[in-house]
């Protein structure tokens, strides 16, 4: 038989609490840490009655009627086993165990075991709690978060990625990843995946398309991740979100970065040649003046103007597209003007193209300059025809179209609300992604004879007149190019049209202020053979001096709108605070749209372009003096 004190101090040793009791409810022994537990005295424990330590620990317990219920139903089934927790009124909590206590083969009373495991539930209701908000976080995250087994598989995704990819995690689960990848980056995910669980960097970052749910592809910004040794995860952990839309807008920014570096270019190139042209076309008028008609000297001079008037087209084509040009604009009824040419189109593009408007209800009106509407259109209709050399059909559509917050973010420059939509479709080539970037630009050209200047003359009228423009294409499918222009209010009145006159001369005093020699050389000389009084200054500040040392009355001031000391509207400005009756008329090759937007002028304010003809001067002048 085993030593008695031999097994009491076993007993003492053990960390959990002992009661054994015999079938008439006697104690038979207990150790010191179920005394300790149950925080009975040892005194109560000495009595060896189980009452009076049961009416003690009834004391300490949240729910006695249930604890005593279970020990009078374990106490009337001497063979039943039990496990369960009891929660005390101190905060605790202990674990009891229960089993029959045998002796020499027959039951003779019941073992009660306690254990203290308060540290182990609030432990264990702390990591559910960390659990939990680790999934809250993972949950919420605006990060999506998978994780890949070692062989490619997928064993999870938080709530974000499924939603991103527009899945289910049923539809996820197992699924070898490289089946959401796009072919072209399956060798770049691949060898990114194989190099993190290589080692030694754990860590690496990539760019891939995925596919979503629908079908499409969003390009995602991630990083794998080997926590394949790490408990509790054993596996490549995948962050990634998707860029598609911020990747989309940098393009955007990008190419209008570029069209605006080029369109400085553009309109600085047309400005100067502008100057050169007004002064051929300006001579050549004059020399063509003293000439008899029918010479062979006329004829040649003719060819130069018309050689010269070409290629003043061709600036202004320029300056359409840097959005240099002083426009006239009104509110215009985008269905009236189309519906004015279809006639003309139907005739431009020939009878192997058919030709389709179909005119919306509701398009009202915007504000535009109507000749380079027109301008607008006839180019959109002649790129779509030179895009069908075979024939096919050529559609032109107008339509109203509301623009919501997500558009307009999306694409620089557009405003929310309500726009009228012009769409130009045709069957034609179409155009592969390296063309459709630069469509736009002057001089780019795919046709054999061509200036490349009309569809960046398209680009430049719709930017000015405040619209916006999208071009969809597929090579062997054609291409559809539609523009928004923001709706405006009708005009209550419609506009008259100033009916043509004769132009005259004058006897006035005109101050001619131009930075370019042969420009002022040549409107002084111009205007002095039809009797006006010229000054000329070569300068903003030389024409303030000029102006100052003049004791009569100066009726005009025609002055250049860029000059590098001080602009035109600046020179107009402290003239009229000195003469307030001096009339004004501004020209230039180009209006830089800051002198506009600044209030320095305005699309009424009399403007002569650039290059200019003796009679248009003449007539333009005339026109300021006699505005009243």
């Amino acid at each position: 038989m085993p030593d008695r004190h031999l097994l009491r101090a076993a007993l003492e040793a053990v960390t959990d609490g002992i009661l054994v009791v015999d079938n008439d409810g006697r104690i038979l022994t207990a150790n010191s840490r179920f005394s300790h537990l149950w925080r009975v005295p040892p005194q109560v424990l000495s009595e060896k009655s189980h009452d009076a330590v049961l009416a003690w620990v009834l004391e300490q317990i949240k729910e006695p009627e249930s604890f005593l219920a279970r020990v009078r139903e374990l106490t009337a089934s001497p063979t039943a086993t039990a496990r369960d927790v009891i929660h005390l009124k101190d905060g605790r909590s202990l674990e009891r165990a229960t089993m029959p206590y045998v002796a020499a083969g027959v039951h003779a009373g019941r073992v009660w075991v306690c254990r203290d495991i308060t540290d182990h539930r609030l432990a264990e209701a702390a990591l559910r709690e960390s659990e939990r908000r680790a999934r809250a976080l993972i949950e919420n995250s605006s990060e999506a978060i998978a994780t890949i087994d070692p062989g490619g598989k997928v064993l999870w995704a938080s709530g974000t990625a499924l939603k991103l990819l527009g899945l289910k995690l049923e539809n996820v689960r197992g699924l070898d990843m490289m089946e959401l990848v796009h072919h072209e980056d399956i060798t770049t995910v691949g060898e990114a995946f194989r190099q993190v669980l290589a080692g030694p960097e754990p860590r690496r970052a990539l760019r891939a398309r995925l596919r979503h749910g629908d079908g499409r592809w969003l390009t995602m910004d991630g990083a794998f991740t080997n926590l394949v040794s790490e408990p509790g995860i054993l596996a490549v952990v995948v962050h990634f979100r998707d860029v598609t839309e911020s990747l989309a807008l940098q393009e955007q920014l990008t190419q209008s970065q570029k069209m605006e570096a080029i369109g400085r270019l553009a309109g600085g190139v047309a400005h100067d040649f502008n100057n050169l042209l007004t002064a051929i076309v300006g001579h050549a008028e004059l020399l063509h003046e003293g000439l008899p008609e029918g010479s062979e000297a006329a004829a040649n001079l003719a060819e130069i103007e018309k050689a010269a008037s070409r290629a003043a087209g061709l600036t202004q084509q320029l300056l359409a597209f840097s959005r240099r040009q002083v426009l006239q604009p009104r509110e215009l009824d985008l269905n009236k003007v189309l519906d004015g040419m279809r006639r003309m189109l139907g005739r431009l593009i020939g009878e192997d193209i058919h030709l389709d408007v179909r005119l919306g209800e509701g398009v009202g009106h915007v504000r535009a300059d109507p000749q380079q509407m027109e301008q607008m259109l006839l180019n959109l209709v002649i790129n779509a025809r030179d895009a069908m050399p075979r024939g096919g059909v050529l559609q032109v559509i107008t339509a109203v179209e509301e623009l919501d917050e997500w558009y307009a973010r999306r694409h620089e420059g557009v405003a929310p609300g309500r726009h009228a939509a012009i769409t130009v479709v045709d069957t034609g080539i179409g155009m592969d992604a390296e063309t459709q970037s630069r469509i736009f630009e002057p001089f780019f050209t795919t046709k054999k004879q061509g200036t490349g200047l009309g569809l960046s003359t398209v680009y430049g009228i719709v930017r000015q007149s405040g619209g916006h423009i999208t071009v969809t294409s597929e090579v062997g499918k054609g291409t559809s190019i539609t523009i928004h222009l923001p709706f405006v209010p009708a005009p209550a009145e419609p506009e008259i049209e100033p009916r043509a006159r004769r132009v005259s001369g004058g006897t006035e005093t005109v101050l001619v202020v131009e930075d370019e020699p042969v420009v002022r050389e040549l409107a002084a000389r111009i205007l002095r053979q039809r009797g006006y009084m010229v000054l000329e200054a070569e300068g903003g500040r030389r024409a303030l001096e000029v102006a100052g040392a003049h004791d009569g009355t100066i009726h005009l001031l025609l002055t250049d709108v860029v000059m590098p000391d001080l602009s035109g509207p600046e020179v107009a400005q402290r003239l009229k605070a000195a003469r307030p009756r001096t009339r004004i008329l501004y020209m230039s090759g180009y209006t830089d749209d800051a002198i506009l937007k600044h209030g320095a002028m305005d699309a009424s304010t009399p403007f002569l372009q650039k290059p200019f003809t003796p009679w248009g001067l003449a007539a333009r002048v005339r026109d300021a003096l006699d505005l009243r």
